[in-house]
């Protein structure tokens, strides 16, 4: 298991954001600008706060836009290399065809969300485990957000089903319920199973969600925290991102969280 100084980190960079585009026109949601910069310049500045500088950007939507932008990272301080998707093939996808290009144990972000996670704390819960997935998960307090995923945790941190908005009671038993803020430390041979849902037609895009997920279940944790993180997803949470920024800034890597 690398340090974190050497954990590839892969970022989720291929998003349509349809329900982003009456803010941001036909951006790539990465490339939506938050003061003054594209919001994916401001998760990677962050986790080379935190010490990792090798990232691979799993492109689609005006994929050269983005790497016109970020070139090889040498502008940033940093390494980047891309996959691109031309399908486009969702999240699942975008992992399946960068399978040939990633470490044994890398840092998965989907690039519209940011914290100020120290991902070596991730790691070494991940490693504590011998999970192939840990995810990250937030405690939820006040009324579910119907557009977010969630997780239903046993004691111990084991994932025992993962919904698309809240979990019905019966799923969600007698589990912790978490918001998965789209961080994970995964396994390449965990990611190696991932796979199109049954249901899911051939060519079509499938999730990470529906295509990893099942096959690992058993193997899957979630760290659980109570750090804010934040996701530009939709109109009215990227116009409170780029309000709070531009009034008092975020937090930086390692400050407290509200």
């Amino acid at each position: 298991m690398p340090p974190v100084e050497s954990l590839q980190a892969v970022i989720l960079a291929g998003g349509l954001g349809l329900r982003l585009r009456p803010a941001v026109s036909d951006l790539p949601k990465v490339m939506a600008p938050v003061s003054g910069r594209p919001f994916l310049e401001h998760l990677l500045s962050r986790l080379k706060a935190r010490g990792i500088c090798r990232f691979l950007l799993c492109v689609g939507y005006k994929a050269d836009d983005v790497a016109t932008y970020f070139g090889d990272g040498s502008r940033l301080g940093v390494d980047i290399a891309y996959s691109v998707d031309s399908t486009p093939a969702g999240t699942g996808g975008a992992l399946k065809l960068a399978l040939g290009r990633l470490d044994d144990t890398f840092l998965l972000v989907n690039g519209d969300t940011l914290m100020s996670l120290d991902p070596s704390v991730l790691l070494q819960y991940h490693r504590a485990r011998g999970s192939l997935l840990t995810l990250v998960g937030r405690r939820w307090r006040g009324r579910p957000r119907g557009d977010a995923g969630y997780v239903v945790a046993a004691r111990g941190g084991r994932v025992l089903a993962i919904t698309r908005g809240p979990p019905r009671r019966e799923t969600a038993g007698g589990g912790d319920l978490l918001v998965n803020c789209g961080w994970y430390i995964c396994e390449k041979r965990g990611a190696e199973l991932v796979q199109r849902p049954p249901t899911s037609p051939p060519g079509s895009p499938f999730s990470i969600e529906s295509g990893l997920y099942p096959p690992l279940l058993d193997s899957v944790f979630v760290y659980a925290t109570d750090e804010r993180f934040v996701d530009i997803g939709t109109p009215e949470r990227y116009r409170r991102l780029r309000q709070e920024w531009e009034s008092n800034g975020l937090p930086e890597p390692g400050s407290a969280q509200g």
